[in-house]
């Protein structure tokens, strides 16, 4: 890919049957002009329509929609979507999520960084972003949120609830969802935060550095065992679920009692609720802040095979 004729960025990259779909930061792919979000077929490249009129972070297949977050304000032409919006790949047709509610922050530059899906129906958003809804009648979400994509929208928050109340920094302000991963009714968090859950939202409220997981029934947070630790700050920045093995990478050096062998990626075992490590970690001993301490970004979990 490549933005006004530069080497262009891809952050997210799905597969729908034998498609390939990319967001990130350019202007063409494969020499075929395409905004932010394009598609590989196996032979040739495509637009998505006038694509995304912003960069592009996070992709999501559910059904024949495809989900794409980022920082941008509008997604194919002349419909208006806040940081996120879904492509219709039977149809060709864009649709803002519900009736578009605006996602804002306090700096002005909201975005959205992590997507999943929940019983098929409900869509789970997070990134870094504090409000959602029209303009002077916000509410505040703290980086988290979730749509029911069966209801009718008539109203802007029409269709979308709190989840857990967010996350939330060291001083108790927003902080950031990088990551997420589903299993039934269970979402597993990941970001740079320090606290999950408002109790003034009708959530419990807990100390958990970068990790922590939702149960969305019960609007109630958990923590990992003992949790991650080690990092500067501590945070995750990718999950991957296979089976009843969650892949947790980011910046840290410890999870649970499984020791300096989880530098930068760990193993949680949803059956037993215990850490292990993987092998003897990722480390970067040419980190400049002399901490050693790697900060990973991605996962890939398929065959057999775990690429971080």
């Amino acid at each position: 890919v490549t933005d006004n004729g530069q080497p262009g960025t891809v952050s997210a990259v799905v597969v729908s049957g034998t498609n390939v779909y990319v967001g990130g930061a350019f202007t063409a792919a494969g020499g075929v002009s395409a905004s932010n979000v394009a598609k590989w077929n196996g032979t040739s490249w495509s637009a998505l329509g006038t694509g995304a009129n912003g960069f592009v972070s996070t992709l999501l297949v559910v059904g024949t929609y495809l989900y794409v977050g980022g920082r941008f304000s509008a997604a194919g032409s002349g419909v208006s979507a806040s940081d996120v919006a879904r492509f219709n790949m039977a149809t060709g047709v864009w649709s803002a999520l519900g009736a578009a509610p605006q996602f804002d922050s306090n700096d002005g530059l909201s975005s959205v960084t992590a997507l999943a899906v929940v019983l098929g129906r409900y869509i789970l958003v997070g990134g870094d972003f504090t409000y959602l809804g029209p303009s002077g009648a916000a509410a505040t979400v703290n980086g988290l949120v979730f749509w029911d994509s069966t209801v009718l929208a008539k109203k802007p928050l029409d269709g979308w609830y709190f989840a857990g109340g967010g996350v939330l920094d060291s001083s108790l302000n927003t902080a950031t969802v990088s990551a997420l991963a589903v299993s039934g009714t269970k979402a597993y968090v990941g970001g740079n935060f320090v606290t999950a859950g408002n109790a003034l939202n009708g959530a419990n409220q807990i100390s958990a550095a970068g990790l922590a997981v939702l149960d969305l029934s019960t609007q109630q947070w958990s923590p990992l065992g003992t949790g991650l630790g080690g990092g500067a700050p501590t945070s995750v920045g990718a999950l991957a679920l296979t089976g009843t093995a969650l892949y947790v990478a980011g910046s840290f050096t410890t999870a649970g009692s499984a020791g300096a062998g989880a530098a930068g990626v760990a193993e949680w075992s949803t059956t037993t609720s215990s850490w292990a490590a993987l092998g003897s970690g990722i480390a970067d001993p040419g980190n400049t802040t002399g901490t050693g301490i790697a900060s990973v970004d991605s996962l890939f979990v398929g065959n057999g095979l775990l690429v971080a």
